[in-house]
């Protein structure tokens, strides 16, 4: 079974290696979707990013197209 950290500590994870970073980019993955569902796993992505300031986001256990059509309409311009 799957787990997920909740998304506060996440988040808190993604600033401190965001303001750690010298040059990398900071991936967050997300496995919300098998655990919580496609609704859950695109609000975790667009919290990642806009309060994490994530650059990218792995979304784990996309199967189709629309799934990730979603993912790149919550979050515009965010590489997936």
């Amino acid at each position: 079974n799957k787990q997920v950290v909740p998304n506060e500590e996440m988040v808190a994870r993604l600033k401190a290696a965001v303001g750690a970073r010298k040059e990398m980019v900071v991936m967050a993955r997300t496995d919300a979707l098998a655990v919580e569902g496609l609704d859950s796993a695109i609000a975790r992505a667009k919290a990642y990013v806009e309060e994490g300031g994530a650059d990218c986001i792995f979304a784990e256990a996309v199967t189709d197209l629309d799934q990730y059509k979603k993912f790149s309409e919550a979050i515009p311009g965010v590489p997936l």
